[in-house]
Protein backbone atom coordinates (compact mmCIF):
# COMPACT_ATOMS: atom_id res chain seq x y z
CA UNK A 1 0.00 0.00 0.00
CA UNK A 2 2.65 2.67 0.91
CA UNK A 3 4.43 2.22 -2.80
CA UNK A 4 0.96 2.98 -4.23
CA UNK A 5 0.89 6.26 -1.86
CA UNK A 6 4.44 7.03 -3.17
CA UNK A 7 2.46 6.84 -6.21
CA UNK A 8 -0.01 8.85 -6.17
CA UNK A 9 2.05 10.90 -4.17
CA UNK A 10 4.38 11.88 -7.11
CA UNK A 11 1.58 11.85 -9.62
CA UNK A 12 -0.16 14.52 -7.65
CA UNK A 13 3.02 16.37 -6.45
CA UNK A 14 1.61 16.19 -2.84
CA UNK A 15 4.06 17.64 -0.09
CA UNK A 16 2.75 14.91 2.52
CA UNK A 17 5.48 12.44 3.05
CA UNK A 18 4.54 8.95 2.90
CA UNK A 19 3.85 8.46 6.76
CA UNK A 20 1.73 11.01 6.66
CA UNK A 21 -0.53 9.78 3.60
CA UNK A 22 -0.92 6.69 5.22
CA UNK A 23 -1.98 8.38 8.79
CA UNK A 24 -4.50 9.73 6.97
CA UNK A 25 -5.41 7.02 4.78
CA UNK A 26 -5.88 5.03 8.52
CA UNK A 27 -7.79 7.55 10.11
CA UNK A 28 -10.31 7.64 7.19
CA UNK A 29 -10.74 3.90 6.01
CA UNK A 30 -13.02 3.30 9.13
CA UNK A 31 -15.70 5.82 7.41
CA UNK A 32 -14.90 4.86 3.44
CA UNK A 33 -15.73 1.04 4.06
CA UNK A 34 -19.30 -0.25 4.62
CA UNK A 35 -19.78 -4.05 5.79
CA UNK A 36 -22.56 -6.08 4.27
CA UNK A 37 -25.22 -6.24 6.57
CA UNK A 38 -24.81 -10.17 7.18
CA UNK A 39 -20.83 -9.87 8.45
CA UNK A 40 -22.16 -6.79 10.60
CA UNK A 41 -24.49 -9.52 12.19
CA UNK A 42 -21.75 -11.49 12.63
CA UNK A 43 -19.23 -8.90 14.18
CA UNK A 44 -22.01 -8.33 16.66
CA UNK A 45 -22.44 -12.23 17.82
CA UNK A 46 -18.52 -12.07 18.28
CA UNK A 47 -18.69 -9.37 20.31
CA UNK A 48 -21.02 -11.02 22.56
CA UNK A 49 -18.53 -13.85 23.15
CA UNK A 50 -15.58 -11.59 23.46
Amino acid sequence: MRSSLGKVREHFALSESIEELWGRYRKRMPYLVRCRPDVMKELSRLRVFG
